[in-house]
């Protein structure tokens, strides 16, 4: 079940009571002052410097974004919210539809895919002059996309009647996306492909975490065109030389963080025995929430057959 269908069956009313979702006409108390903001297009729009941000978790905190569920008065998604703001500046919310994501680009632009029910589009919000730039649209289902470091948009696809993975494709503005992996078919023990969550390293590298209910298969594309797959493990955190950061296959945080050669060759490292969120900071340096609930840094060694673990 994607994230989309789990939000329109599992009960939130109880969270938007609590004010961690808002209600359909009804701002969250989150975002308290904030203004409804239709963006122009930066075509033709001069610098707005009144606005200033740069995607999400910059040092200090001094500019964000968050997507916010949107509800009906039944209880049912009914669309979301993206909301930007920064630390002593203004807060405004672009309204989109149900089936949206949003994720933080290295320009300081929030890279957005929006399914309005026949097509979904993409396009690039820039808080800084305050408008936004069309990227491309597709029949198909964009469930989630991520910018590459060479000005590219990397998406991964759905059929929008079947739900079937459609695969994960690339795109310049303005130009026609090439799927550059194919969709992954159901298979034991992973059954159908609930999640695929992108990653594309700053060497280029493509990671494609697809992942059912009990496990994931983890495919990392070289820039030569190589595909190199994980399987029967967690999602992927990330790529460290010739080793790939995964969680361990559980079904709950915390658990095991591993480091896993891709070349197959050695077993699995444990890098930690127990952890909650975790990512990448920056290469070769994890970082993550402890079983003592406190942020710890480790910074991840080279991968070698000879010094792996073998995990218990």
């Amino acid at each position: 079940m994607e994230l989309y269908r789990c939000l329109r069956v599992f009960p939130v009313v109880a969270l938007a009571a609590a004010g961690l979702i808002a209600v359909a006409g009804r701002p969250s108390p989150m975002d308290a002052g904030g203004a409804a903001w239709s963006p122009p297009d930066c075509a033709t729009r001069p610098p707005e410097p009144t606005l200033v941000v740069r995607g999400s978790g910059l040092a200090g905190g001094a500019a964000w974004f968050r997507l916010e569920p949107v509800l009906d008065g039944t209880g049912t998604l009914a669309g979301q919210r993206l909301v930007v703001g920064s630390g002593g500046g203004v807060a405004r919310w672009i309204a989109l539809h149900a089936e949206a994501s949003a994720s933080s680009s290295r320009d300081g632009t929030v890279l957005v895919a929006d399914d309005d029910g026949s097509r979904s589009r993409l396009f690039a919000v820039d808080a800084l002059r305050g408008c936004s730039s069309a990227i491309g649209s597709t029949p198909d289902v964009v469930r989630s996309a991520v910018a590459a470091p060479d000005g590219s948009v990397v998406e991964h696809r759905v059929d929008r009647v079947t739900r079937e993975d459609r695969g994960v494709w690339r795109r310049f503005a303005g130009h026609v996306a090439r799927r550059i992996l194919p969709g992954l078919r159901a298979a034991d023990p992973y059954g159908r492909t609930f999640s695929t969550l992108l990653r594309v390293e700053d060497d280029g590298r493509v990671v494609a975490s697809s992942c059912g209910l009990q496990a994931c298969r983890v495919r990392v594309l070289d820039a030569d065109g190589r595909v190199r797959m994980v399987e029967r493990t967690g999602p992927a955190v990330g790529l460290v030389g010739d080793g790939v950061v995964v969680r361990e296959a559980c079904t709950g945080l915390p658990c095991p963080v591993l480091l896993l050669p891709l070349d197959g060759q050695g077993r699995a490292r444990v890098l930690v025995d127990a952890a909650g969120d975790a990512s990448l900071a920056a290469p070769g340096r994890l970082v993550f929430v402890g079983a003592d609930g406190m942020t710890h840094r480790l910074d991840v060694p080279a991968l070698s057959s000879d010094a792996a673990e073998s995990v218990r």
